[in-house]
């Protein structure tokens, strides 16, 4: 190593003066720290008794592995996220790990599910301002604080506390943070074990989720920006987090080997009709949206599905507006960072973020949804109030003469918007967490506010299907339902014609015992979806019920085997059926006939009691009293 290189290895960091408290009232970092985590605990407490809501089932209380608890780990490790790829194949053993390991101390339960998700919540808060003060140790604490306070208030985060299921998008950013806090540290004391320490943060972070690869940009520049490094040397130090990189796509690789990624639905993200100039219109569309949620984040949705955003060309107002902001963040950026400026490294920092989530690098199974805002707007806080405290021209770095530091007309204001801002957003943060309660909640709120959505449209039609079914219901709060189940479904086909919806219709219809409507609307879902199971199983499920009316109440036997006779077409070796069959030629003393149809039953289900006593009964009936007697 050459002498010049040695030296600006172990060049300590400037030091313009002591470090101090002065502008909190003598208030340490750890308290200061311990404080904001409680904040965030208090904002999310009224998640605590909220149940599972969208996809926790598949993650949670659905997933065999999870299930499993302690004894399922290994799998967790050696499977992907989800059986099959459903939904994608994706690779976060880390926050399956974590559900495991709750549901084996209380299966089943989301209270512990979403007590773990605010506390980790929390300690984001505490370790981002730590993180903060190391970077920036000569920053008043009291705007670093106010900065944390912005992000942890921030509405944009509810559906990542409030939804179990996003805990990986929680831990993932925990550990970069964990990984910039150690990495930091290591340039004070450059020990190779804090540095291990940090690799191992970040691989923590990948096995969490795959976006926290984003972060691989952020570590150069952390020596360059903050420690006045060379460009070279700082892509010399940060190179272990290639490592980290490198040991997770080995591993993912060996776990996804052989499978195939499924293809991505256009109800999900109606960007993979996009072609061209269309698909990079409608991403720098869905870009602006992002920007506009951080600012104004009013109108929160948990959909952004088929049709919520239309098809973009490049062109149109959302287009051109997510270009020219960007194109500014962009050369902003650039010019920033030459200048070592910590802004330049923010600004970076989220584009960096948010770049895997613009829909340009790579098409995504979901178009748009504000949980990817989670990481991105921990920088997008910090570049905002950088830049405004660049643009009001004041030096943080600047000491009175009595070396204690003062807080200047400025960042008073500054601190006087951001309590006002703050506050807010926790008023909002707070009342978006009760949408969360339960899919009801959530579906009935975001539908009026989102009402071209298909899924939630769908979704909406679902549970007030499921409520009408509830025997606890008067007659007239059972119609009420239905009638706004169907309501929802019919204008999820204006949308656009799909499974779900006339699914739905056809349970509706049912539930009327409108049994040819039902039928028909299941048969349009089978069009939809060629051998669909769930409509197949509804349909034989309607003709069941259909000819025992027939043959119970308005005492028709050749109609109802008729109706039974249909349900064979959708399922032959249905035992139920069969069964049915037999006790409506039995009830018209056709033993012969009734025999051969209960023995079928038998043979698919020799396990039924009630097939057996009918098949006994029949025997019997015929004078073949050995085999009655043979069936035990």
């Amino acid at each position: 190593m050459s002498k010049k290189r040695k030296q600006e290895r172990t060049k300590p960091v400037p030091r313009v003066a002591k470090p101090d408290i002065s502008a909190t009232g003598g208030v340490s970092d750890p308290v200061i720290a311990l404080l904001l985590a409680l904040f965030g605990f208090v904002l999310y407490a009224n998640t605590l008794g909220h149940g599972y809501v969208l996809d926790d089932d598949l993650t949670i209380s659905l997933h065999a592995n999870v299930q499993r608890g302690l004894s399922g780990i290994a799998d967790i490790f050696s499977q992907p996220y989800r059986e099959n790829c459903f939904g994608g194949c994706l690779y976060r053993p880390l926050t399956l790990f974590c559900f495991a390991l709750e549901w084996a101390i209380a299966p089943n339960s989301p209270f512990i599910g979403h007590l773990m998700n605010v506390a980790w919540y929390s300690a984001t808060a505490a370790l981002f301002y730590i993180t903060l003060r190391k970077l920036m140790p000569y920053s008043n604490s009291i705007m670093l604080c106010a900065v944390v306070v912005l992000f942890t208030a921030h509405p944009i985060h509810t559906e990542v506390v409030a939804n179990i299921k996003s805990r990986d998008e929680i831990l993932s950013l925990f550990f970069i943070i964990l990984s910039l806090f150690l990495y930091a540290k290591w340039f004070e004391k450059e020990n190779w074990k804090i540095l291990i320490a940090s690799g191992v943060a970040f691989f923590a972070a990948l096995l969490s989720k795959e976006g926290a690869i984003t972060a691989l940009a952020v570590f150069p520049l952390i020596g360059w920006t903050f420690f006045q490094k060379s460009f070279s040397n700082s892509l010399k130090n940060s190179a272990w987090a290639l490592i980290a990189v490198a040991l997770f796509f080995l591993l993912r690789g060996l776990v996804l080997r052989g499978l195939t990624e499924p293809a991505i639905s256009m109800m999900d993200n109606p960007i993979v009709e996009a072609h061209g100039m269309a698909l990079i219109g409608t991403s720098l569309n869905i870009l602006a949206k992002y920007i506009f949620l951080l600012v104004v984040p009013v109108k929160l949705v948990c959909d952004y599905s088929y049709n919520v955003i239309p098809l973009q060309s490049f062109g149109s107002t959302g287009s051109l507006i997510g270009l020219v902001l960007y194109s500014i963040m962009a050369f902003y950026a650039i010019y920033a960072i030459t200048k070592r400026r910590v802004t330049g490294f923010f600004v970076a920092s989220f584009l960096f973020s948010i770049s895997l989530y613009s829909q340009i690098p790579k098409v995504l199974g979901t178009m748009m949804a504000e949980r990817l805002l989670y990481a991105p707007s921990m920088w997008f806080v910090l570049a905002l109030a950088g830049i405004t405290t660049v643009l009001a021209k004041t030096n943080d770095d600047v000491l009175p003469k009595n070396g204690r530091r003062r807080l200047s007309g400025f960042q008073r204001y500054f601190l006087i918007a951001t309590a006002c801002v703050a506050f807010l957003f926790s008023i909002k943060t707070i009342t978006r967490n009760n949408d969360w309660a339960s899919n009801s909640k959530l579906y009935q709120a975001d539908v009026a506010k989102v009402p071209n959505s298909v899924r939630l449209n769908d979704g909406s039609a679902e549970v007030l299907y499921k409520s009408a079914i509830d025997t606890s219901l008067s007659e007239t709060e059972k119609n009420r339902d239905l009638d706004l189940s169907e309501k929802y479904s019919e204008q999820s086909l204006k949308i656009k014609p799909g499974v779900s919806a006339y699914n739905n219709l056809g349970n509706v219809n049912f539930s009327r015992r409108n049994f040819a409507e039902a039928v028909s609307y299941y048969q349009k879902a089978l069009e939809e979806v060629k051998d669909f199971d769930i409509s197949k199983r509804n349909i034989i499920n309607v003709f069941i019920v259909w000819g025992k009316e027939e043959g119970e109440k308005n005492n028709n036997p050749e109609r109802a085997r008729q109706l039974l006779q249909q349900a064979l077409q959708y399922d032959v070796n249905n035992s139920d059926v069969w069964q049915l069959i037999g006790i409506s030629y039995g009830v018209q003393s056709n033993y012969a006939e009734a025999l051969k149809a209960f023995e079928k039953a038998y043979s698919l289900a020799p396990t039924s009691e009630a097939i057996k006593h009918d098949l006994k009964t029949s025997y019997m009936n015929m004078g073949l009293k050995e085999k009655a007697d043979a069936l035990k």
